[in-house]
């Protein structure tokens, strides 16, 4: 291969295992000495001293005038380090709401929690499922390139398609349709007579018989309702993974006594590990399962209701652990990914399917800050002979709308060069994408926060981890009850290890992708060989040092608020503040809650405010607090459950007391 620099930046993964291990070292501790290198590998020094030698011989290491050695990275365009301070990478999906969705959502979350605990016979119906269906409403609206106001009524119409179970549940699709009719009309919801006219259809026609060419116009526009009603069936159907199953065995006891014909139901999802979209451009919903298994009631729901639209897409069911690996590749596989948890799972397995593919595998890793997409897309990948590499592979670059031409420029540049190129992006925001990278023949993989990963070669150990990158997202649809605490204990020591290597690397140049390849190199073999043990015997040092909140915050109502970041280390604000929540201890009140399930703290950055809210991802009953963030200043960035903002002084007192004042209605 060959990199436009003095030296390749995966070079360093080929040097011979004795001096990548020196090397290693180095670029994760700084500069060191040559006995502090022998101490830190514990090698005898007479060894090292020869190891140096050749790596300097090698111009991969330079001795400095103080006899220290540091490692030599080649040239870089320009010199960008990270931020000092750092807020967690969780927040980077950037969820996007309109104002009229929100409203729309703060009247539908509390009616879709009563729907869960009114609720025994039959899975989750209530705001997980909800905000999931709408997830893959959203995907499969840009993969079929509906418009604006198309998406923004189908988002509605998912948010609202089960509101009918509070009163029954054969009839819900058609008792949804007349509750957005009600609600609209007493001036509860913010639609017009046009828009409540196209929700409702899709609240009924998300079951039973529909008409898939109808087409209505709101607005002026035209809207096909008829396509976004078969959109909202699939979106439906695909809600079939175990998650919807998510009680716990006492619960099982008393709802399996109660309602034993309704065992199968249950059964048949957590035989389903997850589901996912694969548009190669052809679009697959890939179904994987726990082992070969016959006759699933709800993969044949998603046949069924797959095929009864117009849509030529196909169910592929994958079944774990995996059947003899197919047809092998050759040649060689780019993988590129920032640097945080999520991205670094996903990076492990994607790299562990590859080389089973045959393919060899080189990496391209990057700092998850702000210009990262950038850097990737105008300057790193141009600099790399693509001409030489079979496949690239693409996980997880945060969203920049300036960088869309680039990116478009570069995928051509690699496919004009031979490499099949294949995207897997979790980021909300660039999903508009994906009608253009079809039409380009690029792949796209989409589903919710454990999909992200290159591949169909899936063992159970896989879907573990895949599970832990959701939930190291927080992602505020993960359901908790399969959650153990060994899991927790692995995840925070995955965490542990993550920050930790920022922390390390927050002087060094942003751009140098060696040293951070350096850095991820150890934490990707860890992963892949199911190293569970280890990263569970660091989940103490995460909790004290990562998830101990070092500063007092006042509680006002149902909001813990912080005036400064609860701990004296940046990165461990969202983890502390979570950690602060649970302190404040529990009620009774038909089920056990947090007595305080929203934290917020903020803090003085130059002349702005930086503020972090949340709300706790297990907190079932409170209300998502992106629905809940006033509408003053620049629009927040995040997920459902946690947002930031960086403000003026004045706009920050006025967000924090209205904020505070909504979430203690």
């Amino acid at each position: 291969m060959t990199i436009r620099s003095e030296f390749s930046v995966f070079d360093v993964l080929d040097l011979p295992l004795a001096e990548r291990e020196v090397f290693l070292e180095i670029s994760r501790g700084g500069p060191l000495s040559a006995p502090a290198i022998a101490a830190a590998v514990k090698k005898n020094l007479g060894e090292i001293e020869t190891l140096l030698a050749s790596l300097e011989h090698k111009h991969r290491l330079r001795r400095l005038p103080d006899a220290r050695y540091d490692v030599v990275m080649g040239k870089t365009k320009t010199h960008t380090t990270l931020p000092a301070q750092l807020w967690p990478a969780l927040l980077a999906p950037q969820r996007l709401y309109s104002e009229q969705e929100i409203a729309i959502l703060k009247i539908a979350i509390p009616m879709l929690q009563f729907v869960r605990a009114t609720l025994s016979s039959f899975a989750d119906h209530g705001p997980h499922h909800a905000l999931r269906v709408k997830t893959y409403a959203t995907q499969l609206g840009y993969v079929m390139g509906l418009t604006e106001t198309e998406r923004r009524l189908l988002r509605v119409g998912a948010l609202f398609h089960d509101i009918g179970n509070v009163i029954e549940r054969e009839r819900h699709h058609q008792i949804s349709q007349e509750t957005v009719a009600k609600l609209t009309t007493l001036g509860e919801l913010p639609l017009n007579a046009e828009e409540m006219t196209v929700v409702g259809l899709l609240c009924r026609w998300h079951r039973k018989e529909y008409e898939p060419e109808r087409a209505d116009t709101v607005r002026g526009a035209n809207v096909r309702t008829g396509l976004a009603a078969s959109l909202l069936r699939v979106a439906d159907a695909m809600d079939i993974d175990s998650r919807r199953s998510d009680y716990d065995e006492k619960y099982r006891f008393a709802m399996e006594f109660f309602f034993p014909e309704k065992r199968p139901y249950f059964t048949s999802l957590e035989e389903i590990y997850g589901v996912r979209i694969v548009c190669a451009p052809e679009v697959k919903l890939q179904v994987f399962t726990r082992g070969i298994i016959r006759n699933n009631m709800q993969i044949r729901q998603l046949h069924h209701d797959l095929d009864n639209t117009p849509l030529a897409w196909n169910v592929q069911e994958l079944s774990i652990p995996a059947a003899e690996h197919k047809t092998l590749m050759t040649g060689r596989a780019l993988l590129v990914f920032p640097f945080d948890a999520h991205s670094l799972i996903m990076a492990a397995l994607s790299r562990k399917h590859l080389e089973r593919a045959g393919l060899t595998v080189e990496l391209l890793c990057y700092p998850d800050t702000p210009d990262g997409t950038g850097w990737l897309w105008r300057t790193a990948l141009h600099e790399i002979d693509a001409s030489e590499m079979a496949q690239l592979v693409v996980i997880g670059d945060r969203p920049e709308p300036n960088v869309t031409l680039h990116l478009f420029h570069t995928l051509e540049q690699w496919q004009n060069a031979g490499a099949r190129v294949h995207l897997l992006n979790r980021h909300e925001a660039n999903w508009a994408r994906i009608p253009d990278l079809r039409a380009r023949g690029i792949a796209v993989t989409l589903g919710t926060d454990w999909a992200y990963f290159w591949g169909d070669d899936f063992a159970p150990a896989d879907f573990e981890w895949a599970t832990l990158a959701a939930l190291a997202t927080r992602d505020p649809t993960m359901a908790s009850a399969h959650v153990t605490h060994e899991t927790e204990r692995v995840l925070q020591g995955l965490l542990c290890s993550v920050l930790d290597a920022q922390m390390q690397a927050q002087h060094r140049d942003a751009h140098d992708s060696a040293a951070w390849g350096a850095l991820a190199q150890p934490l990707l073999d860890r992963i892949a060989n199911n190293a569970r043990a280890y990263f569970s015997a660091r989940a103490p040092e995460f909790v004290e040092r990562f998830a101990t909140p070092t500063r007092a915050g006042r509680v006002q109502g149902q909001v813990l608020v912080f005036d400064d970041a609860p701990n004296a280390l940046p990165q461990a604000a969202y983890w502390s503040m979570e950690t602060a929540m649970e302190q404040q201890g529990f009620v009774f009140e038909r089920e056990l809650r947090l007595r305080v399930p929203y934290a917020l703290a903020t803090r003085t950055v130059g002349e702005h405010i930086e503020l972090v809210a949340m709300n706790h991802w297990r907190a079932d009953h409170a209300m998502p607090i992106r629905l809940l963030y006033p509408d003053i200043g620049p629009m927040p960035q995040g997920t459902e459950s946690t947002v930031s903002a960086r403000l003026t002084p004045a706009q920050a007192e006025l967000v924090v007391a209205k904020l505070i004042e909504a979430c203690n209605p």
